[in-house]
Order: C-alpha cells, then structure tokens, then sequence
C-alpha cells in the first residue's frame, strides 16, 4: 500500500494558507530574536588573553575565526578590557556562527613607538576586500605624519584609514593610498570624530575601480554614519593581500606621540568585499534573542 495513500488533497486555498503562515512564522522567528549572520571570511574578536597581556602571535591567531590568514606582531601590544564593545548580531566566519555579543576585550597600541602593529598575511591577494571593526581613537597630538592606522597593503598599492590631527582640532580619518608611480593619494576631505569615542570604521580597497573608500559609524546611534565617505585614487588593478592595525606608518620619523587606541571586533570580507560592512541590527525592545544574552 503507498504510504500516501491515505492523505487527503490539499485545497489551493488550504496550501495558500499553509505558506502564509510558514512566511509568517520565519518573520516572526527573526522578531523574536534569531539573529541573520552577517557573513564574512575572516572575524577576529580580540577574545583571548588576560587584561593587560602582551600579544602573541598565538593570542592573535586563537581569535582569529577563518580560513587562510597567518599573524604576527611587531612591538608591544596589548590586551585589554577597555572599551569592548557586543556586536548587536550573529558573525558567520570560516563556516561558523559566533554570537559576537559577549566582547569583553580589545587590543591597546601605544604611539610611543614608531613600530608598533599586527600583522595579518592572506593566503592570496584580493582587488575588492573591506576590514571593518570598532575603533577607539587615542588624543592625536598634530603633525603631518599619520598615527594609529588601519591599513591593507599589496605588491603595488595600499589602503590606509589615517587618525590625524594636523591642525589641531582633530582628530579626524582619513583615506590614503597611491597611484601608478607610488605617487601618494589622499581623500580630499576627512571625517572629523571625538578622541575616547568608540566608532564601527570601514576601510574598503576596490582595485578594479581604483579608488580606496572610509567610512565611519556610531555605534551609538544605531550605527548612522558619522560625516560622510572619504575617497582617495588608488592604483587600478591593484589587490590587497596584508592587513594591519595600529602604528603602520614605516615612516621612522614620528615623534613618541604618548596617545594610545583601541581596536576590537574585526571583520574582513575579501570574497564580495561589501561596502559598507556593518553588523546586523538587534532585536526589538523588549524581546529576548541577540542582544540580550540568552
């Protein structure tokens, strides 16, 4: 006998019904709480280590969720509990969710030294990629060099988030890169921000478009964008394969500037390289799911 057999055909309007209130029941799963991934390929959450720890490659690599990325560090870094900041939503990284709502650390960079960064090698290079995270800007004493840095570096190009504060009423962001020649591009305008205020930066490198793009938000604020996009020319063609943050400016030249930064929740997309990268938006007042900790 088929197993079948039995079962009573559905009317068109009975499965109308029954959709209805599968959409129904998916909406209202996502009111509830039921965080969307926003996904990416790499998450770095800052997680591991102990308040006041120095980083190790080893630190840095157990926070790091994804395939392809090998980390290094160069001076004195730190881990610490200052300003960390939750994500309002889930982080789908290297095939796996991670709730991102727990953050208890970030990494300190001090400006007392020229050198002082971490470092993140790609398996291969990337023309549309976007690193995207928490920053929290230290007091940025003016001069023409830049401080602490987001940067993303190639074979011929770079893509640089800048804090400066060259006149002194800073600081402000900046987007700096180069064109063909490494003759040095800057965006023609900045994002001016408050020293100690906890900003979700994005830093996109498009080297099919040439151009390097910035944008800062606050978090504060249901993460509305704070100014508007800086754009700086890049080298056409070019692809991203390094990330860094903190003091990148191998200059040599920078006076101890004493100020310090704080970084935390790090994501990079280097598949599609979406602009702007921001987290998903939490849940409802009120409701339990992805803010609450349940």
């Amino acid at each position: 006998m088929n197993a079948c057999s039995g079962a009573i055909p559905l009317s068109l309007s009975r499965r109308r019904l029954l959709v209805v209130a599968a959409l129904s029941f998916v909406l209202l799963a996502g009111a509830a709480g039921v965080p969307t991934q926003t996904p990416v390929d790499l998450y770095q959450n800052m997680e591991s280590g102990k308040d006041g720890d120095l980083l190790t490659p080893e630190l840095v690599s157990a926070s790091c969720h994804g395939d392809g990325a090998t980390w290094s560090v160069h001076g004195n870094l730190w881990v610490s509990t200052k300003n960390a900041r939750a994500l309002p939503g889930a982080v789908g990284g290297g095939g796996k969710a991670f709730a991102g709502r727990d953050a208890t650390r970030t990494w300190m960079f001090n400006d007392s030294d020229d050198r002082n960064y971490v470092e993140c090698e790609f398996t291969g290079p990337h023309a549309r990629i976007t690193v995207a995270g928490y920053y929290t800007p230290g007091v940025t004493i003016p001069f023409a060099n830049q401080f602490d840095t987001i940067a993303l570096t190639g074979m011929q190009a770079f893509a640089v988030l800048q804090t400066r504060n060259d006149d002194g009423k800073g600081p402000y962001l900046r987007a700096h890169s180069c064109t063909e020649g490494w003759k040095t591009t800057f965006s023609p305008t900045q994002i001016k921000i408050v020293p100690g205020k906890t900003y979700w930066v994005n830093l996109h490198s498009d080297g099919d478009k040439g151009r390097v793009s910035l944008a800062a938000f606050d978090p504060e604020k249901g993460f509305t964008q704070v100014g508007e996009t800086v754009v700086a020319p890049s080298w056409p063609g070019s692809a991203m394969r390094r990330l860094a943050f903190g003091r990148y400016d191998r200059h040599g030249d920078n006076p101890k500037a004493e100020t310090q930064s704080y970084f935390g929740q790090s994501l990079v997309d280097y598949n599609k390289g979406a602009f702007p990268l921001l987290p998903q938006a939490p849940s409802p007042p009120g409701v339990k799911g992805a803010t609450d900790g349940q």
